[in-house]
């Protein structure tokens, strides 16, 4: 069990783990089944992009309610130190589907 300064960074904690595990994850795996199998992955990817931002969105709930209730600013550095699965798998996922990134790079 980890001793965490106040409640705030408690729910920041948790809040971003929680999303670097599963949607990290859930997007790196669309990702590297995108590039696989789809010739034109971008509408694909898209969508999952979006899926899984609202996802993000609609998990966060519990810590805007915090953020709004004791008027703190968001943690950040929680967010790179706990969340970076998640930003990286959504960086991969719009980029994919803006066609920043080349399905072919992979192959």
């Amino acid at each position: 069990m980890k001793i965490y300064d106040d409640y705030a960074e408690q729910v920041a904690v948790e809040y971003f783990s929680n999303i670097s595990n599963t949607v990290g994850a859930v997007g790196l795996g669309i990702f590297i089944g995108l590039l696989h199998v789809n010739t034109t992955p971008q509408k694909s990817a898209l969508l999952a992009f979006i899926i899984l931002f609202l996802w993000v969105f609609s998990q966060g709930s519990e810590y805007r309610k915090l953020l709004k209730i004791q008027k703190v600013k968001p943690k950040y550095g929680a967010f790179i130190k706990h969340g970076w699965l998640s930003y990286i798998a959504l960086l991969l996922l719009g980029g994919l589907g803006l066609d920043l990134i080349k399905a072919s790079w992979f192959v």
